[in-house]
């Protein structure tokens, strides 16, 4: 999140706007929301990602002054965008000279799909790449780095002037862990862990929800994006789950309006067990119930 401050902070002032996926991760909304930069958001399809076509059209209007996006595992749709996609997505922005930020902190964990991020295609240093340790190895460690292209030197003096620098011993940490291979086996080991969690999550939600419950198979991450039939109310859902002592997230929050209410967010980053068997079958009929 730091990261995604600082290439806000170089890109944008208060009052302009910045090109969102809809739905997107609710912590980019909030930080948009804190900084006083408009979110404008970009219809996305749960398989291909951020459309181009309306991107574009939002570029030719001179509408944003920059995109926050995610192409590997997005949060909450789950999606790794197409290497095709990708190099249209770059080509996009320095076609229009409107720089990307790519928030990639899932990248590593695609277990389906191209898992190059978008900046793999960057020849031009118009995208501004983020990621973190975080989601892959520990939260505590509050390790991420920044790989910013052309705006390398105003990212530097933001930082220097926001926390000077990163500490030296969680860096030195790490660089032992992915030195001595650790960290490319525990990757291959989470891949295949999220995986099976994710596939065992989709299965039985299908098997408890209301039948046309929608469902799918993320392509890496933890996230599943479920669709409620017609007239599901997910808000409802999340505050009877919330009775229930379960906790899921309502889909309006994945948007600045009121945006995807038939549709919730379940974590599949929990080992499954017993424990989360009845807290889905639960949930299934309390979905029943709206």
């Amino acid at each position: 999140m730091e990261g995604i401050e600082l290439a806000l902070r170089a890109l944008t002032e208060p009052g302009d706007t910045v090109a969102v996926e809809t739905p997107t991760y609710y912590g980019t909304l909030l930080a948009l929301g804190v900084m006083r930069r408009r979110a404008l958001e970009i219809p996305t399809h749960y398989r291909d990602g951020v459309c181009l076509y309306s991107l574009e059209q939002a570029f030719k209007r001179g509408q944003v002054k920059a995109c926050l996006l995610s192409t590997n595992a997005q949060n909450p749709l789950g999606f790794t965008m197409s290497s095709e996609r990708k190099r249209k997505l770059v080509d996009l922005a320095v076609r229009y000279d409107v720089p990307i930020i790519e928030n990639d902190i899932w990248g590593d964990t695609v277990y389906a799909g191209e898992a190059l991020p978008a900046k793999a295609y960057d020849e031009t240093g118009m995208v501004i790449y983020c990621n973190s340790f975080s989601k892959t190895l520990m939260p505590g460690l509050r390790l991420g780095w920044v790989a910013p292209g052309r705006y390398h030197h105003r990212i530097r003096e933001l930082k220097q002037i926001s926390s000077i620098t990163t500490a030296s011993v969680p860096q030195l940490m790490m660089a032992r862990l992915m030195e001595n291979g650790f960290y490319a086996q525990h990757i291959q080991q989470l891949r295949s862990q999220l995986a099976n969690q994710a596939t065992h999550l989709a299965e039985r939600v299908r098997a408890c929800f209301p039948v046309n419950t929608r469902v799918d198979i993320p392509t890496g991450g933890c996230a599943l994006w479920i669709g409620l039939p017609r007239g599901g109310d997910s808000r409802m859902l999340f505050e009877k789950a919330l009775e229930a002592g379960i906790h899921v997230f309502p889909g309006s929050v994945f948007s600045a309006g009121s945006r995807h209410t038939s549709y919730l967010r379940l974590n599949a980053g929990n080992p499954c067990d017993d424990q989360l068997d009845s807290a889905i079958d639960r949930l299934g009929a309390l979905a029943a119930s709206l």
